[in-house]
Parts: structure tokens; sequence; C-alpha cells
């Protein structure tokens, strides 16, 4: 190898190796974050929560439309 290419080789490695940095950094953050947050301690832990989250907003909403149809049929009792 010429003298360039290691140079260029070592700029790419010290490139690398500061990016490996940043993303450990804001991987630390983000797990800090779930923990402060959500109080889950790995992302398996969130996603599970996440599951059952969604699973509940489903629940809700069937009880919303069904509460909606109970209305809209109080609703048009009344007015005839």
């Amino acid at each position: 190898m010429k003298e360039q290419e290691l140079l260029q080789l070592k700029e790419r490695i010290t490139n690398a190796k500061a990016k490996v940095n940043e993303l450990k950094g804001r991987h630390n953050y983000l797990m800090q974050e779930l923990v402060q947050q959500w109080n889950c301690k790995t992302v398996a832990e969130a996603e599970a929560k996440v599951n059952n989250m969604n699973a509940e907003i489903v629940k809700l909403d069937a009880q919303i439309n069904v509460g909606l149809i109970k209305l809209t049929e109080e609703i048009t009792n009344e007015t005839t």
C-alpha cells in the first residue's frame, strides 16, 4: 500500500471509531429513557408493553364504538 492509501485508511478507521462511539452514546441514552419513562429494562420488555397497550387501545376502541351505537340508537328513538 502506498502512503496515501494508508492515510486514507487511517482516516476511515478514525471516522468509524467516532461513529461507533456516537452510536453507543445514543444507545445508552435511549436505554436510559426506556427505563426512566417506561420502566422497561430491555427492548423486549418495551415491545411487550407496546403490544399490551395496543391490545388495550383495541379494547377501548371497541367499547367506544358500542357506546356510540347505543347513543345513536337512543337519540334516534327519542326523535321518532
